[in-house]
């Protein structure tokens, strides 16, 4: 059983997942949003970067086929792979002492430690990005098509919406279309009603 700190923080990083995967190609409205809640996904990168690493993301949520899967594969290994800027590199760091911007790949070789000989150590908002999408087991879309942020991790594989308000607007909708489609021929066949006069008969 989880605590109530571990299951805040999941919450936050379930709608942390959901507010960059739906950043959509040259939606600049929506990136500066996310950067200004958030941080840019790591030091230096151009939005172009940031709108390509997006796509990559939402093919997690489309990702079928075997080779489409591999695809998602390499693409979130290839985040860890590459070396970036380092920032919060410490002050004993070699490349940091030489004058440069020290850089680092987020795999950690560990040699000695039987237990953990390779382990993934984030150094920006993009890698903790791909920890929280490889952790999260439950990719949803929302079957509200009106939504605008329709990638979402769910609570269980059999959620369909992302929220109670857009499962709210469906059935209102599904609600109405019943209407549309089947309320003549519901009313026609409903009894009519009998209403009686004052001296008891029935009238029609």
């Amino acid at each position: 059983m989880i605590g109530v700190g571990e299951m805040v923080d999941q919450i936050k990083n379930r709608a942390m997942l959901r507010a960059f995967v739906n950043i959509m190609p040259d939606d600049h409205e929506a990136l500066s949003e996310f950067e200004r809640l958030y941080e840019p996904i790591f030091h230096g990168v151009t939005q172009s970067e940031s709108f390509i690493h997006a796509a990559n993301f939402r093919q997690a949520w489309t990702a079928k086929a075997q080779h489409e899967r591999v695809q998602v594969n390499d693409n979130l290994g290839r985040i860890f792979e590459q070396e970036r800027a380092w920032p919060d590199a410490p002050q004993g760091n070699l490349q940091r002492a030489l004058g440069g911007t020290p850089s680092r790949t987020a795999i950690e070789v560990n040699y000695g430690d039987k237990e953990f000989p390779i382990t993934i150590r984030p150094r920006d908002l993009l890698d903790r990005l791909v920890l929280i999408l490889l952790t999260s087991e439950h990719l949803g879309i929302c079957a509200n098509p009106e939504c605008a942020q329709k990638y979402f991790v769910g609570t269980d594989r059999k959620q369909k919406y992302c929220s109670y308000e857009c499962a709210d607007v469906r059935r209102r909708q599904a609600k109405l279309q019943w209407w549309q489609d089947k309320g003549n021929q519901w009313r026609k066949s409903k009894p009519k009603k009998t209403t009686r006069t004052k001296k008891g008969r029935k009238a029609r």
